[in-house]
């Protein structure tokens, strides 16, 4: 089975009472997994995902039979210093609703159906969410420690119009016995539409 966890603070999660680092959202993971009575699990992330199950492989090694990493933020001080995410936009709602369309950015080539959906979404949930504890997480986060540590077998998907795909191929070169497969030559949204794809490469792994 597969089991899909809320990042505290999103979803239907409560938010946390303070700004939580990547290796708390790991540390979250033991209750959870012991609740479910999971010893060892196939973990897998994407993005911020990711970046959660490299700290949980490193730290809990006894509890992973593997780790999946779809879109690698292994951002070094210089790419995690810069980036937008630690500058976000105010999410006051306005009254003509321009706080979404200024959020959502056209695509040329325009975007699929499917990807549109995913990106509407997407806008929508950022306003229904609180504060963006995750992604500062992730930008306040060293995995270099965590990703040389990991002993489980990994495997690394990448999507060729995405962000992290330079650093996706980065991080296979610094683990070339982690197994890398390009997902497809979309965005970060590539995945959103095709769950079911993306559920058989996790169950066949391994």
């Amino acid at each position: 089975r597969s089991v899909t966890v809320d990042t505290p603070g999103y979803g239907m999660s409560d938010p946390p009472n303070k700004q939580p680092s990547i290796k708390d959202y790991a540390d979250i993971l033991v209750d959870v997994f012991d609740y479910l009575k999971l010893d060892k699990v196939l973990i897998a992330g994407h993005h911020t995902g990711a970046a959660i199950a490299a700290s949980f492989a490193s730290d809990y090694p006894n509890r992973v039979t593997a780790i999946i990493m779809h879109g690698v933020p292994q951002l070094t001080a210089e790419e995690s210093s810069g980036h937008p995410s630690l500058h976000p936009k105010p999410r006051t709602p306005l009254a003509d609703g321009s706080h979404l369309s200024h959020s959502f950015q056209g695509r040329t080539p325009p975007d699929s159906a499917q990807i549109l959906e995913a990106r509407t979404w997407m806008t929508l949930t950022s306003f229904i969410s609180g504060p963006n504890l995750a992604h500062w997480a992730v930008f306040h986060y060293d995995m270099l420690p965590d990703l040389e540590a990991i002993k489980a077998p990994g495997l690394i998907l990448s999507d060729a119009n995405d962000s992290l795909h330079p650093i996706d191929l980065r991080v296979a070169e610094m683990r070339p016995d982690f197994e890398y497969v390009e997902f497809s030559q979309g965005s970060i949204f590539a995945f959103m539409t095709e769950p079911k794809r993306w559920a058989k490469i996790a169950a066949e792994y391994k």
